[in-house]
């Protein structure tokens, strides 16, 4: 059983994997077409990309545990109930929608209080308003996302965010340095053709919603669209703590970046190569922990506490390892890494320090992506929102700020490694300190009760 659970777990995961590192593809192409543009377009990139991030994961991460509710309802046989939650969903995607977009286009006060300077700020607050646009249709598609992921049919999104890069390479090459007729663009072209490419992913989403089976069945446009307040809190109950960790998770690496937008454009450059692959990287345990909490949930939902322990050992055994091998490649190729995306030296060798701290920053940042999913099928979501906090705010960012910018001269002062050892440091406690506490929740639940029985 634990092989064929094993197989099932991994087979979801991959299908999953590919398409965020689609999606993720889109900021990678967009850094280096933008780094090969100009220094300041991929410093304005670095800004903007960095405000867009933090609101977008943070309402993202509130329609994000639609994933184990959806799940727990399919395991159990609530089909009924679960139709009536993915409609509560879509009114509560609307609310965020407009609140994401509002923010979007007024960033100026965090740009005043982290002092990012005049020269990046109106081409960074241009590509935000780009973003504005771009945001509704992003978390639309990512609510299609959770509710395909839970009905075991990841496949149809993945095949839609591969054709979205198949199209994102040429359309952003294109509308960034011109030809055929068109203007250069410049960092608006990366802009204009993430949102094209977005509307067209979202249309193939909803041919898919109206004629796919697995959708068909639960009738959805037979349903009462009207808002139900039950629905909608047992969605914010998870959701709002779940925002608030996403939240205080992101920020401190947007804090992170506009502080070090202080040092000038090669340091922005160089930590915009960083934080793009730190983030690429982030989609193997992403995907893998997705892929585990779906099982977990259902296995939780049909009451089959055997099978929902096995989900428990097969995730963290995968997830040590693929840690491990994913950190080597960036400890023995960070020069070449880096070099892929900058042709400038000031760049490509600060980028190669930072790239050899983001592996050991990996390895934190997979234990904790598969404890904190694996705690929110358990409910448990307001004890991580305190862990993330002290760690990322108190050790990362704070620490950081200090080695940088403190009174205290030394090695890394006005250096942006500074950020990054202090934040693979927090990241490896956040690490451990969810993986205790999903021990002490799976001893406290009906599953560390069931195995004490037995």
């Amino acid at each position: 059983m634990m092989k064929s659970e094993s197989r099932s777990i991994l087979k979801h995961a991959m299908t999953i994997l590919w398409g965020q590192w689609a999606v993720m593809s889109f900021g990678l192409i967009d850094a280096a077409v933008a780094g090969r543009y100009d220094t300041d377009a991929l410093a304005a990139l670095s800004i903007g990309t960095s405000i867009y991030i933090t609101i977008y994961v943070t309402l993202m991460a509130v329609l994000q545990v639609t994933l184990p509710i959806f799940s727990e309802h399919l395991g159990a046989g609530r089909q009924s109930k679960l139709a009536q939650l993915v409609i509560q969903s879509c009114w509560i995607w609307l609310a965020l929608s407009i609140a994401g977009a509002l923010a979007l286009c007024f960033p100026d006060a965090l740009m005043r209080l982290t002092q990012v300077p005049e020269q990046p700020q109106a081409l960074a607050k241009d590509y935000l308003l780009f973003m504005a646009m771009n945001l509704p249709l992003v978390l639309l598609f990512r609510l299609f996302a959770s509710l395909c992921q839970s009905l075991g049919t990841p496949q149809l999104v993945t095949k839609i965010q591969i054709l979205a890069l198949i199209l994102k390479v040429p359309l952003a090459m294109w509308f960034t340095f011109g030809g055929w007729g068109l203007t250069p663009m410049g960092l608006m072209g990366c802009a204009l053709s993430t949102l094209l490419i977005q509307s067209i992913m979202l249309a193939f989403a909803a041919w898919a919603f109206t004629h796919h089976e697995a959708f068909i069945q639960f009738d959805f446009f037979k349903q009462k669209w009207r808002i139900d307040w039950s629905g909608i809190r047992e969605i914010i109950r998870l959701g709002i703590p779940n925002a608030i960790t996403s939240a205080v998770e992101v920020s401190s690496f947007t804090m992170m970046a506009l502080f070090i937008a202080r040092m000038g454009p090669s340091a922005t450059a160089s930590h915009q190569i960083a934080a793009s692959m730190a983030a690429f990287i982030f989609m193997i345990p992403m995907a893998l922990s997705v892929a585990a909490s779906a099982r977990f949930s259902y296995w939780i939902g049909a009451k089959e506490t055997g099978h929902a322990r096995e989900v428990l050992h097969i995730a963290y055994a995968w997830i040590i390892r693929l840690g491990l091998a994913t950190a080597s490649i960036f400890w023995l190729g960070s020069t070449l890494i880096a070099q892929l995306f900058s042709s400038q030296d000031m760049v490509t060798s600060k980028a190669s320090e930072m790239l050899v701290l983001v592996g050991f920053f990996h390895l934190g940042d997979a234990l904790q992506v598969m404890g904190f999913f694996l705690l929110r099928s358990l409910r448990v979501t307001w004890t991580p929102m305190l862990v993330y906090t002290a760690t990322l705010w108190g050790v990362g960012l704070m620490g950081g700020y200090q080695l940088a910018y403190g009174s205290q001269q030394t090695a890394l002062s006005n250096d942006p490694s500074s950020f990054w050892y202090c934040s693979a440091i927090a990241m490896m406690i956040s690490g451990l300190a969810l993986g205790g506490l999903l021990i002490r929740a799976i001893d406290q639940s009906a599953l560390g009760k069931t195995q004490r029985k037995t």
